[in-house]
């Protein structure tokens, strides 16, 4: 909820967000996960604030978007390293990791597995890319110590069938109970 996926969450201010997280947490808490999207951070300090926010509200996790450092610019391997144990350092909450390919990168698969190896509150990974191969080596690297989803329906059978656990898009806020039974 309150994400940039579908695009609302950059026309809200935070305390909008936030408002809209209470919402969703009190109309589908205990009915099905509620986890916060937001919108891709510029800074670790960013990604800090809706972990705060998440652990407030008292929804069931956070995603944690790749670093947006705007303009196409890309950061360099250690400077994902720190920006992922910055965050991770701080918050409190249950977190699924994402790589999207929005960015122009994508986080490296040892990485990854770092951080889910590092981590007990890292809960997830989602992936958004075309690349079934990345996709496939993630699924292999994390081993089932956590879920991994793809982004968007376009892939959900692909990844299903390598071992994947779902996918997250905005069609389930329109076909929630085709989405849910590709699952089942």
């Amino acid at each position: 909820v309150a994400g940039s996926g579908s695009g609302e969450g950059y026309t809200l201010t935070l305390p909008e967000r936030r408002r809209v997280m209470e919402i969703a947490g009190e109309e589908l808490s205990g009915l099905v996960p509620v986890r916060v999207m937001g919108v891709e951070p510029r800074t670790a300090a960013e990604a800090i604030e809706l972990g705060r926010v998440t652990t407030e509200v008292g929804l069931d996790a956070m995603q944690l978007y790749s670093l947006d450092m705007g303009h196409g610019y890309r950061p360099r391997p250690a400077e994902l390293e720190t920006y992922l144990t910055e965050v991770l350092d701080a918050v409190t909450c249950p977190v699924v990791i994402s790589t999207h390919q929005s960015v122009g990168y994508r986080y490296p698969v040892e990485l990854l597995t770092s951080m889910v190896d590092r981590y007990e509150h890292v809960i997830g990974v989602n992936i958004t890319s075309p690349d079934i191969g990345y996709l496939a080596a993630a699924i292999e690297a994390v081993d089932g110590a956590v879920d991994v989803h793809v982004g968007g329906p376009m892939h959900a059978l692909t990844a299903l069938g390598l071992g994947a656990q779902g996918f997250l898009s905005s069609e389930g806020n329109i076909a929630p109970q085709l989405c849910a039974a590709l699952i089942v």
